[in-house]
């Protein structure tokens, strides 16, 4: 981790503020890997948080909080796309704390990671900062499958059920009801496919992450969303925040999480939701 005296910190800062005008006036930029830069890992092909629009524009709701949280330290961002290895461990390893082994280097911020006290204590190279909301399971359905519109537990027993194959919804739909369900769950490789196949009348519903559903399947005409219990399962809802070298500059996480509480009181942060559908639910709060 590179740090730099305070003469030319002083100078990367009047030059930081001179440039983008944002800057707090007295106050020294958090120290990063390049002077006045935050590189920020974001997942890759992960719509809505992070993927590539049509003109191969990183785009994506994790995107545009990494862009608010470089413009509110007064920092240049550095974006860098995260492929999704075998485990979230093994993410933060080569985003955060040591790198891939093939090279290319550590991001001094990865977004999109849980906050969890027990997860916490097993990844002890990095520190955990700056919740931004709490992530739980929905479901979307085609109304005229469903009696009265309105899904009850017992109705899931004569839908079909497309979920996001190796997720926690389909641990759930696997395993509750003694199994009963697992002739009716269609697996596909990501939550907007199988959102592809309730829309085109090939599944009756879907389960997944309440922000995926929402961002794809909300306002759709005959599709309602339902919240789904979760019995038997330890986690039902999770918060999301972001993760720092445990050993990384003094200030860098405690300035995250002052600038992330910023977005939160501004109101920042629900207005980048909502620009992709969806409404955040803030961390520590329970769903409605």
């Amino acid at each position: 981790m590179l740090r730099f005296s305070v003469t030319l910190q002083a100078l990367a800062i009047a030059g930081v503020c001179a440039f983008w005008g944002l800057a707090s006036i007295g106050q020294e930029l958090p120290a990063t890997q390049r002077p006045g830069e935050l590189s920020v890992a974001v997942y890759a092909e992960y719509p809505p948080f992070s993927s590539r629009d049509p003109k191969g524009r990183l785009v994506g709701i994790d995107v545009d909080i990494a862009r608010a949280l470089a413009e509110r330290l007064g920092m240049r961002l550095s974006l860098r796309e995260q492929g999704a290895d075998e485990s979230v461990e093994d993410d933060l390893r080569n985003a955060v704390w040591k790198g891939h082994y093939l090279g290319g280097g550590t991001a001094d911020v990865m977004l999109h990671v849980p906050i969890d006290p027990v997860f916490a204590m097993r990844n002890d190279q990095v520190a955990f900062v700056a919740p931004y909301y709490r992530e739980h399971v929905l479901m979307a359905f085609r109304e005229d499958k469903v009696e009265g519109g309105e899904l009850t537990p017992s109705s899931l027993l004569s839908l079909t059920v497309g979920v996001e194959i190796d997720t926690l919804p389909d641990t759930f739909l696997l395993s509750t009801m003694e199994g009963r369900l697992r002739d009716q769950v269609r697996h596909y490789r990501t939550l907007p496919i199988a959102v592809e196949a309730l829309l085109a009348g090939e599944v009756d519903a879907v389960v997944g992450n309440a922000v995926e559903v929402q961002s794809f399947a909300a306002q759709k005409p005959g599709i309602g969303l339902s919240r789904v219990a979760l019995p038997g399962l330890r986690t039902t809802q999770w918060d999301l925040g972001a993760a720092v070298k445990a050993n990384a500059g003094d200030d860098l996480g405690a300035r995250l999480n002052e600038a992330m509480m910023g977005l939160q009181q501004s109101g920042t942060l629900d207005e980048i939701f909502r620009r992709y559908g969806a409404d955040r639910v803030a961390a520590g709060i329970t769903p409605r």
